[in-house]
């Protein structure tokens, strides 16, 4: 999949399209790569084979990097920013996630970190991926969490509306630690929210 989905600007086809039967313009692709690399790397401890990819790998952070083009430094989802619904850019291909997407976010956090600690293990400086992360998730924080509800919206459109549907699988997944999204007293807070929801 490595050889044949990456594309030379560093986009990352989805799974189902690398062979271009349909082009959704997806972009969960582009940091879930970087995250299938560091799964691969930490549960197998193969330095060989991600020194061998590295090159490649920093191609696609650099393409991510890249999307994060608007005012909040966060990813905004293809289509037309101007208006409240845009294409979305995430695998919940039944609902249309608008400009900036809580899911493709959280991707994003989790290759930044991840990237910080494939450039350790390989002995790369790590610096500049760890203050990424460090400034990504701040500004994650800054637009995504609901305070008066505990848990994180899942998608802000381009009036600033929120999308509060509060999907269970984006609430864990920001207390995942590669995320490094949500702190201790946010999770804790999160799954008493989650337990009253389900109650």
């Amino acid at each position: 999949f490595a050889k044949h989905a990456v594309q030379p600007s560093g986009f990352v086809e989805p799974a189902f399209n690398q062979w271009h039967y349909w082009s959704p313009g997806q972009v969960d692709s582009v940091p879930n790569l970087i995250v299938a690399f560091y799964h691969s790397t930490m549960t197998t401890g193969d330095s060989d084979f991600l020194r061998a990819h590295w090159p490649q790998i920093l191609r696609v952070a650099r393409y991510m990097q890249g999307l994060q083009s608007n005012t909040t430094g966060l990813v905004q989802d293809p289509g037309d920013p101007g208006t409240s619904q845009a294409k979305p850019g995430n695998g919940y291909d039944n609902i249309n996630f608008g400009y900036l997407d809580a899911v493709v976010n959280l991707d994003v956090a989790k290759a930044l970190n991840a990237l910080s600690q494939m450039a350790e293990f390989l002995g790369e400086d790590a610096t500049a991926f760890r203050g990424q992360h460090s400034t990504f998730v701040e500004s994650y924080n800054n637009v995504f969490w609901n305070a008066s509800a505990s848990l994180y919206s899942d998608w802000v459109d381009a009036s600033g509306e929120r999308r509060n549907y509060f999907f269970t699988g984006h609430q864990f997944e920001a207390m995942d630690p590669l995320s490094g999204i949500a702190n201790a007293t946010r999770a804790r807070a999160m799954l008493a929210a989650i337990d009253d929801r389900v109650r």
